[in-house]
């Protein structure tokens, strides 16, 4: 089990430098070393090449008879989220389906109004969120293995257990778990 003990309170994410480095050293069984970041170390990626060099055959596969490709939509964007999710220990078969929520939660709608984006933001937000709350919550009953998601169900903070809130909030590097604000105008980003 990982343990991390000195977190400013239980209802927030670590506040200061020291102590997100204290969440981020923490390991299972020994509380020191790289945690996570071990787990997205050269080496890791490294084991996961073969996989990986399938999956760009298989995006390269999609668009080689055209003579054509549309190369951030068909092969930058997909790629790195099968590394994501590989390493995080999700199913790749629902690559496709992440890419999309992430488009649109991060682009919106082309020509969409600021109202339309919001509200397929929110959407696609919400059904990404449940998505991962259903996988979270299958992941606890499952044997862990050697991945991001293995090794956060299995972290302890203040020597309990991470709610799945809180484990769904990790990936998105949220500080706080609670009510999801799209992206959007007033929020750092310029309208679409």
């Amino acid at each position: 089990m990982t343990r991390v003990t000195a977190l400013p309170s239980r209802n927030t994410w670590p506040s200061s430098p020291t102590d997100g480095r204290r969440c981020r050293s923490a390991t299972p069984g020994s509380g020191t070393a790289s945690g996570c970041c071990r787990l997205f170390a050269p080496q890791r990626v490294a084991a996961l090449e073969e996989r990986l060099t399938a999956w760009a055959n298989a995006l390269i596969d999609d668009f080689i008879e055209t003579g054509h490709v549309d190369f951030i939509r068909q092969f930058a964007l997909p790629f790195p989220g099968a590394t994501v999710l590989e390493i995080m220990g999700w199913p790749l078969e629902d690559l496709r389906q992440m890419n999309d929520w992430t488009a649109v939660v991060l682009h919106g709608v082309p020509g969409g109004s600021v109202e339309e984006n919001l509200e397929v933001r929110t959407e696609a937000h919400v059904e990404m969120s449940e998505y991962m709350l259903a996988l979270i919550q299958e992941r606890r009953s499952a044997t862990r293995g050697d991945d991001v998601t293995s090794v956060i169900l299995d972290a302890e903070l203040n020597g309990r257990c991470l709610t799945d809130a809180a484990v769904r909030a990790l990936p998105a590097g949220r500080r706080e778990p609670g009510p999801e604000v799209p992206p959007g105008p007033g929020r750092g980003e310029i309208p679409p």
